[in-house]
């Protein structure tokens, strides 16, 4: 700015002049000095033009070589940014699990968790494409850093009939926090995990936790099996995800009905990256949210041969158990099937409209030869979204 103020301020006067042809190797931009009879000028030509008799006719500004070099302070400026931030590529997580809000119970849809490896992850997108990849279209975006990650260690099987205040598991997150609560808020519903994968899920409820020196959590005394998952206590690995279903930087993500088995493809896309810069996440809704659950106290009664098997239904939705109050069916009709087996071969299928069902003698005979002592029985609640749920097995 100094140097451009001073040159304003000498080139305000112009000149002109005609030079002979023996100077015809001037252009513009050359300085030159020209020497008057009252002073001496050195100009900066502008411009140069040869007439037709050879001549040059100049125009010309001032020019002094110290307008070119000044000794002002410019001001210290902004500092920049030491570091650009890094948002790095979105972790999605696509949950097919019972979930923990009665009123979803009902509703077609699965659970969404995202988060990214980067400190700097600043949410994401997840995507689906209904035509094999093809093209995509948004399906829900999350800002928040969804609490969830991997299980190192991993939590023995359980009867589910009591707290369990033994063993302990190890989460390491992806993002997020685990927090202790007393044993009453747990009850009441606070911090709910999924901890398995797709296809096993277990609901579990957890009451201490602690942080350890590596940034991974160590988590005790649990409610083992929620929400009629305890068929899956027994079947967990080191490296399970584990989940925190509480947490308010998650969403259910309703889909059609029509939607369930089949498959999908699905990308997690951070914020303003490219769609092409995700992979594929196959992934297919089988509405386990509406998968009836197992019924319990199964009881079996002779009569003159005749096998009657008896059983105590649970709900996915309605609350719990009263006294003398009979839990919601909680499906459009109440209906159920009983396999009665015979090593793994199912032998005959039993149906009823009530949790009793009766096994004639003659039936036996026809299935067995004899009349059998005991027999192996699969009891299941048909549900009018996605047929059978989860099994109650028992020997009668």
């Amino acid at each position: 700015a100094d140097k451009l103020i001073r040159i304003y301020a000498l080139e305000k006067s112009d000149f002109s002049f005609t030079l002979p042809a023996t100077y015809r190797q001037l252009e513009p931009g050359d300085v030159v000095t020209i020497t008057t009879d009252e002073a001496e000028h050195v100009l900066r030509l502008v411009s140069v033009n040869q007439t037709a008799d050879g001549r040059l006719e100049c125009s010309a500004r001032p020019s002094s070589a110290s307008t070119y070099t000044s000794i002002a302070q410019g001001g210290g400026g902004q500092q920049g940014v030491a570091t650009i931030p890094l948002p790095g590529a979105t972790v999605g997580l696509l949950i097919d699990c019972p979930v923990i809000d009665e009123t979803l119970q009902d509703a077609s849809g699965f659970v969404l968790a995202l988060n990214g490896y980067s400190p700097d992850w600043r949410g994401g997108s997840m995507f689906r494409s209904l035509d094999g990849g093809q093209t995509f279209d948004e399906l829900q975006a999350l800002s928040g850093r969804s609490s969830f990650g991997f299980a190192s260690t991993f939590l023995s099987a359980s009867s589910c009939n009591l707290i369990q205040r033994g063993g302990t598991l190890t989460v390491s997150l992806v993002g997020g926090t685990l927090e202790s609560v007393t044993e009453a808020q747990m009850l009441n519903g606070a911090n709910v995990a999924a901890y398995g994968v797709d296809g096993r899920w277990e609901i579990v409820r957890f009451q201490n936790v602690t942080l350890n020196g590596d940034g991974s959590y160590t988590l005790d005394t649990f409610w083992r099996g929620d929400s009629g998952t305890e068929w899956a206590t027994g079947l967990h690995v080191a490296g399970d995800y584990f989940v925190l279903m509480t947490d308010p930087d998650m969403a259910f993500v309703s889909v059609p009905s029509d939607s369930i088995g089949q498959p999908r493809n699905y990308r997690a896309v951070t914020f303003g990256a490219s769609i092409d810069s995700a992979a594929n996440q196959p992934f297919t809704y089988a509405g386990v949210n509406f998968e009836t659950l197992s019924g319990v106290h199964p009881v079996g009664t002779r009569s003159a041969g005749d096998l009657t098997i008896n059983w105590t239904r649970r709900t996915r939705t309605g609350g719990a158990w009263r006294d003398y109050v009979d839990a919601a069916i909680g499906e459009a009709a109440e209906s159920y099937s009983v396999d009665i087996m015979q090593g793994a071969a199912v032998v005959r299928t039993l149906t009823s409209a009530t949790p009793s069902v009766v096994y004639y003698s003659v039936d036996q005979v026809t299935d067995f030869g004899t009349p059998q002592s005991s027999v192996v029985a699969r009891i299941y609640q048909i549900s009018s979204v996605v047929g059978r749920g989860y099994p109650l097995e028992a020997t009668l």
